[in-house]
């Protein structure tokens, strides 16, 4: 499953102790995760990895979302791994 997340969790440790296959950074805090983990577990285990209090948002994606000017590879990589809307 493909996700988007908003989250103030550090990359690294999301790689590391997230329960994700793979993680590509749109922005600061902005990622689409690729994951086996339900969208409940995700969130739960990114709540573990940040800051208590601080916002944290997490949607499963069917489609390629619309997006510009975010990271460089961020929308092939997209376009790898999710059908075109």
């Amino acid at each position: 499953m493909i996700y988007l997340a908003h989250t103030s969790a550090d990359l690294e440790a999301i790689e590391r102790d997230g329960g994700v296959d793979e993680v590509q950074p749109m922005t600061d805090g902005l990622l689409l995760i690729e994951s086996d983990l339900t969208r409940s577990k995700l969130y739960h285990r990114l709540k573990a990895l940040q800051g208590r209090d601080l916002p944290l948002l997490v949607v499963s994606l069917r489609a390629v979302p619309k997006f510009k000017g975010m990271a460089p590879g961020a929308l092939a990589w997209a376009r790898d791994r999710l059908p075109s809307a």
